[in-house]
């Protein structure tokens, strides 16, 4: 296997593990908040949080390694281009937004108790974003696959 193989299999498995994992927080974030389970909720986030953001570091840097290897690729090209910027200003926000909102329910929960009503309110806050945000990620990939304007 060539060093494009490579970095080919490292930006697949880095999106596995990105954009799987963020899917699979929804959802259980999601159980929990349906069961008023703060605290299993926070356990969640912290546990696949890393899963999440090894994902990130393979991806991102897997991928610009694929443009940088290739002879027929270009950042010029809208679909990577796009693809860039938006994986790039999700994340971002993703990683601020998310570990702000976890550390107030932290706080919260440890002031206030399980049942004070922001929890909930947060909790369900951060679902809602964390649905735009794996929407993004899935027209990223839907954009990766299908070229447009190639």
């Amino acid at each position: 296997m060539n060093y494009y193989g490579w970095l080919l299999f490292l930006h697949i498995a880095g999106i596995i593990l990105y954009v799987g994992g963020d899917i699979i927080l929804n959802i259980l974030a999601l159980k929990f908040y349906k069961d008023h389970d703060a605290s299993g909720f926070l356990k969640i986030v912290k546990s696949i949080t890393p899963v999440v953001g090894i994902g990130a570091i393979l991806t991102l840097p897997s991928g610009i390694g694929l443009v940088l290897q290739s002879s027929t690729l270009s950042f010029s090209m809208f679909w990577i281009l796009s693809g860039l910027f938006i994986v790039v200003v999700a994340g971002i926000f993703e990683s601020i937004y998310f570990s702000k909102q976890v550390r107030t329910i932290q706080s919260i929960l440890t002031e206030k108790g399980p049942a004070d009503i922001g929890i909930a309110a947060r909790m369900r806050h951060i679902i809602k974003v964390a649905a735009v945000i794996n929407l993004l990620f899935l027209i990223v990939i839907w954009l990766m696959v299908f070229k447009p304007n190639v």
